[in-house]
């Protein structure tokens, strides 16, 4: 048949043997009980040198004089004070920054830049308050900015859109002729 393989061809067959795989499957066996050894023997490699770490650790506390101990000692408790200050600093500039009209998130965001030197952070912490100062500032005016009538008594001024927002229509229609100049 055509379709058979023919014996006598001299080509070489690309399938490997029985025999070949068995050979190469106990070799990485073998390796792989080397890996495993040496992983072991690292491990407690690992084990010993901590222990031994540990111990010497121990020693040299034990070896410290009382004196150096105290040092040591006085030494963290400085740190931490210090750091208990910078946190009281900080909130302090906050509360501060809160007093004379930064929001929140802004008096916290200068008071960390005023911290940490950071200048273009002050710069913007500055922006953000006069522009926020500046819309407060133009509201209030708008709201408290007190006009005279044709009949001579003061009344407030109130915005477009609070005279638009009043239920009672009759009593729009009022502050509508109050305030004309809002609708022309």
């Amino acid at each position: 048949m055509a379709n058979e393989p023919n014996p006598n061809n001299n080509e070489t067959n690309n399938t490997p043997d029985t025999a070949a795989l068995e050979a190469r499957i106990k070799e990485l066996e073998n390796e792989n009980g080397k890996l495993r050894k040496t992983n072991t023997e690292a491990s407690a490699d690992a084990s010993k040198w901590k222990k031994q770490f540990l111990e010497t650790d121990e020693k040299l506390k034990a070896k410290m004089s009382d004196e150096e101990k105290a040092k040591v000692s006085q030494a963290e408790a400085q740190a931490a004070m210090q750091q208990r200050i910078d946190e009281l600093e900080a909130k302090e500039r906050t509360a501060t920054l809160v007093s004379i009209g930064f929001d929140n998130e802004t008096a916290e965001a200068f008071a960390n830049a005023f911290k940490e030197s950071n200048f273009d952070g002050l710069a913007e912490g500055i922006r953000k308050f006069i522009d926020l100062h500046d819309k407060a500032l133009n509201d209030s005016q708008m709201q408290n900015n007190p006009t005279i009538n044709s009949n001579g008594k003061t009344t407030v001024t109130m915005t477009r859109d609070e005279i638009l927002a009043i239920k009672d229509p009759v009593l729009r229609q009022q502050k509508m002729a109050e305030n004309i100049e809002l609708f022309t």
